[in-house]
């Protein structure tokens, strides 16, 4: 911390220390140095401006040059108690936490009413405060110290600024944004304490729901475009606005081309012998809830900052022109294709809707790739990076951020591969725009990847000498090189074979003639044909012989053969019988009579 600086007053060094510590609210470090440079150069070894040295060493990650500055001085003046807990901050970010625990007991023993000393007790204790019973141990301490210096200080916003922080570090963060805000009640123009309550609100900031990926984004722009409306030259706010906002317009220009995938997906299975205007409408819908999330996310968050910053971060050069004209093109396709595709029936202007999917598709590709270039120049010019620690911390969670990115649109393209497999049954020809989106939405991360990289590295490299790369820091490795040099490979590859694929001369699907999408009937049965009209053809030609099958009679039933029946003798042959009638027997007379042949 600046405050505090103990030593003799003197008119010409407390201006000095003054402008330094504004410089240094501003997030200016680079120029508070060279003010106490200056001062130093007038008046060398004076204890207050080495002090002051040692501590901005420490805050621009010059860790060692630091120590060294300090263990003169002490060497010099051991009374300076504050140089000596500065000494302790500086053990501990160079993860001596044996020897920044000495130094700053030291400071405790001989002054255990100042609350800042307690503090950087507390954020030793943090540091080596882990899992397990030690752990537990070295958390409770150091919330016990916090609680102290909070006792001592309640009424100092540097202590309550830190106090703040130790406390988020330890997993309370929404007591420390209530330390924020006492001490923001204290301080209202504190800019450290502002930045500070920006972050906070932003981590606070609960989600509506699981797939809500708007609100923190909207609360940190909204924070941060306060910090930087209240002081337009604070570095912090303007860094962490730019980060935001960049990866805002980065999703918007790759918008369209998840949307010209979703219909190239539909175009390719609709218009097949199973399509139906029920497919159609789905990929239309889900393309159009897609267009409206992305549009409405990104309003909602670049509402919240400045315009004159979204304007310099947009841009006013002839590329940024020609940016602005190829990702309208591809929007304007997009839209114009959820509103054709349920529409148009004609198989030539199928085709040519596919072909315009695919112009599109690259012009998306071109709009995001010229966006991707101008990270290096618009993150000094407009979002204030420069060779220091903080810069290249930035710089890694950009390219964390990218990583990130490359991983899911790895994931959405295996998806569209296995949809696209339902466009082998209908419009082949729609394939290839499919390959073109997928290229299209791969490489522009692995670009960026590559150029934040590229920056990051030179950044490192630009580095003054002494100073040490911020704790946490990851520099990039080889694999993750390697990984993205693959997938920019396939996505390279997808793009070339996607493109000379197009069907922009005629093909077999120009003679399908109109198609006909029929819903089925209610009863379920698929008696209706639809799809190009060979396939309606051979549908048909199916149901017919399903029909006469099913309508054919029976076969007739055999039936048994019926015996002769044996002759039957012949009477007539006997004679007359002595007159006696055979009884129950009839002469014609008798019959004629009605008598009996006895009368």
């Amino acid at each position: 911390m600046s405050g505090g600086f103990q030593g003799e007053s003197s008119d010409t060094i407390t201006p000095r220390l003054q402008r330094a510590e504004l410089y240094v609210a501003q997030g200016r470090n680079e120029e508070a140095l060279a003010e106490i440079d200056r001062g130093l150069a007038d008046q060398p070894g004076e204890p207050r401006l080495l002090q002051m040295r040692g501590w901005l060493l420490l805050q621009l990650g010059c860790h060692r040059e630091a120590t060294e500055l300090l263990r003169g001085l002490l060497g010099a003046r051991p009374d300076m108690h504050h140089a000596r807990a500065v000494l302790a901050e500086a053990l501990r970010l160079q993860k001596d936490i044996a020897g920044a625990e000495e130094a700053i007991l030291a400071c405790l023993d001989e002054e255990p009413g100042v609350a800042e000393y307690h503090l950087n007790y507390a954020a030793v204790l943090a540091d080596s405060s882990g899992r397990g019973r030690a752990g537990r141990r070295a958390r409770k301490l150091a919330l016990e110290r916090i609680g102290t210096a909070l006792e001592l200080g309640h009424d100092d916003p540097d202590a309550l600024r830190w106090a703040a922080q130790l406390v988020w570090q330890l997993g309370d963060p929404r007591r420390a944004k209530e330390l924020a805000e006492t001490g923001l009640a204290i301080a209202p123009e504190h800019p450290r304490l502002h930045v500070l309550h920006a972050d906070l609100t932003a981590a606070l900031t609960e989600p509506t729901s699981r797939y809500d990926t708007v609100s923190r984004p909207a609360a940190l722009v909204r924070e941060m475009s306060r910090v930087l409306a209240a002081d337009p030259q604070h570095r912090g706010a303007r860094r962490a606005l730019f980060t935001e906002l960049w990866s805002q317009r980065m999703l918007l220009i790759d918008a369209p081309l998840s949307l010209l995938a979703v219909l190239a997906v539909t175009a390719g299975a609709s218009f097949g012998a199973a399509g139906t205007p029920a497919t159609l409408l789905t990929g239309a819908g889900i393309a159009l809830m897609i267009a409206v999330f992305r549009l409405v996310g990104y309003a909602i968050v670049a509402a919240r900052a400045d315009r004159g910053f979204r304007r310099q971060l947009g841009g006013a050069s002839g590329l940024d022109l020609l940016r602005r004209v190829l990702s309208g093109f591809a929007w304007c396709a997009a839209v114009a294709g959820m509103i054709a595709l349920p529409l148009v029936r004609d198989a030539v202007i199928v085709r040519w809707l596919i072909v315009a999917l695919g112009a599109a598709a690259l012009a998306g590709l071109a709009a995001s790739l010229i966006w991707q270039a101008g990270f290096p120049g618009r993150a000094r010019t407009v979002g204030g990076y420069d060779e220091d620690g903080d810069s290249l911390h930035r710089l890694r969670e950009h390219r964390s951020t990218l990583t990130t990115r490359i991983a899911l649109r790895i994931l959405a393209s295996l998806l569209f591969l296995f949809l696209g497999l339902f466009a082998l049954a209908g419009r082949q020809d729609a394939i290839p725009v499919i390959w073109v989106c997928i290229g299209a939405l791969l490489m522009p991360p692995v670009i960026g990847l590559l150029i934040v990289r590229r920056t990051e590295t030179a950044t490192r490299r630009g580095l003054p000498a002494g100073v040490d790369a911020p704790q946490g820091y990851r520099p990039p490795r080889a694999p993750g090189f390697i990984w993205a040099s693959l997938t920019g490979a396939g996505a390279i590859a997808a793009l070339v074979l996607g493109a000379a694929a197009l069907p922009v001369l005629p093909n077999e699907h120009d003679a399908d003639g109109v198609y006909v999408l029929e819903y089925p009937e209610p009863s379920g049965e698929r008696d209706r044909c639809g799809g190009r009209p060979a396939s309606r053809l051979a549908c048909q030609l199916d149901r017919i012989r399903e029909r006469i099958e099913s309508t054919r009679l029976p076969p007739t039933p055999s039936v048994p053969s019926i015996p002769e029946v044996p002759d039957i003798p012949d009477f007539s042959e006997l004679g007359d019988l002595g007159g006696h009638d055979i009884p129950g027997n009839r002469t014609g007379a008798d019959a004629d009579t009605g008598t009996d042949a006895g009368e």
